[in-house]
């Protein structure tokens, strides 16, 4: 395999006197971006199915939680009830709840689904190689990455495989998911898939995804805003929302990738 070593990857500067951002293109992106706000909280464009090895139900005890803790899931519970993202279940599975701690210092609420990853057939769909999005940057001047809102949740749950998601709330019973969680070891693959078919082969070497990341770049800004517009409409049409304040509108930004080899590959570019 050829390795690409950061000393191959140089850094594209803008030509002098070139302004950071140009008025037209700030409104360009507020009006896409609008476009976004009405979009329902499911994509149609696919839906994740959990196919199990066998029909033995996995039933988990669940781990009793302070009442801090406790707090913390009851109120998260409500909200995604709320959201319609899960609904009260009568399924014969049952995983128990754990807490991870976020980057910003928050709880979230995660299932465990160790014993159903490990009874449930595996999707070997693949993820995009790092060395090969790297080659794909090497020409690009203008760089945008998009971040879909909470991504996954965006994906539905298959109407036969909800019940085998099903999780224990203690003090409130059992629940089950509606849309794809976290912790399902083919969820990424679903995810990626998903993306694959939106963004397609048709939109090479002008865009392509990441998991819930979708990289746009372009050698001259009219038309790296031409690739975003077309993004921007497919991603609509799949009824598929975006994270505005993650999304990063550069003239290149700085990516730090660490390879299972040990190599560190670096492409730096100046933001807008």
């Amino acid at each position: 395999m050829t390795v690409t070593r950061p000393e191959d990857l140089p850094s594209r500067k803008p030509p002098a006197g070139e302004p950071s951002l140009a008025p037209w293109v700030t409104d360009f992106l507020r009006c896409e971006l609008a476009k976004f706000e009405g979009l329902s909280n499911v994509s149609h464009i696919t839906q994740h199915t959990i196919i199990l090895k066998d029909d033995k139900p996995i039933k988990q005890r669940y781990f009793p939680k302070n009442p801090a803790m406790q707090k913390i899931i009851n109120a998260q519970v409500d909200e995604l009830l709320l959201d319609g993202r899960i609904e009260p279940s009568k399924s014969p599975h049952s995983a128990p709840i754990v807490l991870v701690g976020k980057k910003t210092g928050d709880m979230r609420m995660c299932v465990d689904y160790r014993q159903l990853n490990a009874r449930s057939v595996p999707d070997a769909y693949p993820l995009p190689r790092i060395n090969h999005i790297l080659e794909r940057l090497r020409n690009a001047h203008y760089i945008s990455t998009l971040d879909l809102k909470n991504g996954y949740w965006q994906i539905p749950l298959a109407e036969g495989s909800r019940e085998c998601t099903a999780f224990t709330v203690p003090g409130r019973g059992l629940f089950h998911w509606k849309v794809m969680p976290f912790g399902l070891h083919s969820a990424a693959a679903t995810f990626q898939r998903a993306l694959d078919s939106v963004i397609g082969p048709r939109m090479e070497p002008h865009a392509f995804a990441y998991l819930d990341d979708i990289i746009v770049i372009g050698v001259a800004l009219e038309d790296h805003v031409e690739n975003l517009r077309e993004v921007f409409r497919r991603l609509r049409e799949a009824n598929l929302r975006l994270n505005k304040d993650k999304c990063s509108f550069s003239k290149g930004a700085s990516y730090i990738w660490v390879m299972s080899s040990g190599h560190v590959y670096t492409l730096t570019h100046r933001r807008l």
